[in-house]
This record gives C-alpha cells, sequence and structure tokens, in this order.
C-alpha cells in the first residue's frame, strides 16, 4: 500500500510539474507573439504537428516561430524553484544541463541557443552567447547584465566545455533589440557563435572559466 502511495504521488508531482512547465511555455510565446507580431507556439511534443504546421527543422526548444521569419534561436525554458544566478556564475545546480540540452538543439537546427530561467516572485533571467554588441547595447540604454562562463557538457563528445554568456532579463532584451532587427543583423551580433558552431565538435570550446562581469545584478550578488 505504502508502494502505491508513493507511485501515486510520483505521478502527481510529474503532473503537477508538467502543467507548470506548459503553463509558462504558453506565457513566454505570448510574451514573444506581442512583441513580435508574430504567433509564436509552445513547440508540440508530437513531431508530426511540427512538421505539418512549422517544418521538422523549426522542431527545437520549447516554443517556436513561423517558418516564415526564419527565427534564429533555439529558445529552451526553465521554470524552476530550484535556479538562481549564483547557479550560472558557478556552474552547478542545473545550470549545466540545462546548457547541454540548449546548446546541443541550437547545434542541430544551426540556430542561436537562448535559456530563458525563471523562479516564484523573479524575473525572467535569459542568457545568450556572448557578444560585443549586447553588451555595449547594455551599457548605452543602462540596461543591467551580466557575462560569465558556464560548463557543460558536448552532447556528442560528453566532453566537457565552456561557453561564454551575457545574461539580462527576457523583457530587457524585448525591449533593447525589435524581431527586423535580430532577423538582419544575428548573423553579425552572433558572429563568434556561429564561427564556432561551424568548427568541428572538437573546438566548440569558447575559452576557458572567464571572471564575471556586470553592469549591477546586485554588483555580481556582491560578489558572492
Amino acid at each position: 500500500n505504502c508502494y502505491i502511495i508513493l507511485c501515486k504521488e510520483i505521478t502527481m508531482s510529474g503532473q503537477m510539474s508538467k502543467r507548470k512547465g506548459a503553463s509558462y511555455e504558453l506565457k513566454i510565446s505570448k510574451m514573444f507573439t506581442k512583441w513580435s507580431g508574430k504567433e509564436f507556439y509552445r513547440s508540440p511534443a508530437s513531431g508530426a504537428w511540427a512538421s505539418q504546421r512549422l517544418g521538422q527543422d523549426e522542431q527545437t526548444g520549447d516554443i517556436v516561430a513561423p517558418t516564415s521569419i526564419k527565427f534564429p534561436f533555439s529558445v529552451e525554458l526553465k521554470n524552476h524553484e530550484s535556479v538562481s544566478i549564483e547557479n550560472f556564475l558557478r556552474s552547478n545546480g542545473e545550470i549545466p544541463s540545462f546548457y547541454t540540452q540548449n546548446v546541443g538543439d541550437a547545434v542541430r537546427a544551426k540556430k542561436i541557443p537562448m535559456l530563458v530561467v525563471h523562479k516564484n516572485r523573479y524575473p525572467n533571467y535569459m542568457s545568450l552567447p556572448l557578444n560585443d554588441t549586447m553588451v555595449n547595447d547594455a551599457k548605452e540604454n543602462h540596461i543591467d547584465y551580466l557575462t560569465t562562463s558556464v560548463r557543460y557538457n558536448d552532447p556528442l563528445t560528453d566532453e566537457e566545455l565552456y561557453i561564454d554568456v551575457i545574461i539580462m532579463t527576457l523583457e530587457d532584451f524585448l525591449n533593447l533589440y525589435t524581431l527586423d532587427y535580430l532577423l538582419d543583423n544575428h548573423t553579425t551580433m552572433f558572429k563568434e557563435w556561429y564561427d564556432i558552431m561551424s568548427k568541428g565538435i572538437g573546438e566548440r570550446h569558447m575559452g576557458s572559466k572567464r571572471k564575471a562581469e556586470s553592469t549591477n545584478i546586485q554588483e555580481v550578488l556582491d560578489k558572492l
């Protein structure tokens, strides 16, 4: 009887977690739709749906855009109470596994990995491969940002790598750039990422662990 009760509790917990994730995906897809004027969707569980409606190459990440706009990002959403900015700085907790999934999907689809994480009562934090354009634009517009390197495992070789990233709130990012600007400029903004992605699996290392930099974000969490 105890075994049955435990199984039921695990099942209910899994169902609640799944509903929570689906609700968050819907919320963010609506945010992208309002921002872009194009209808973004939750990524379907079924590949058949994607093939018919979006095209198989678009089946990456948690939300997807119409194929007509060639959206360059693979968007991974994580609504977890255990995630914090400190996890990014220390490359611990679930952050490495999140990046392993996000980077793996992006490389497969030849896109740019965008990771969005959230916990209750905190902003939606978004990270992208580090680039000078976003750093300079954040400074010019007085937007808080953080740069660091995050550890992950290459999904094919299981080699431990680091990816240099810039982190800011998703809301700030969407206010900073329009969809048209990103469509016109993503190859220039993320040239380093595209260059690394085009190399062999063993050459995707983006450098050793770098010191975190920021324009605030609580002064890198009060220097930890």
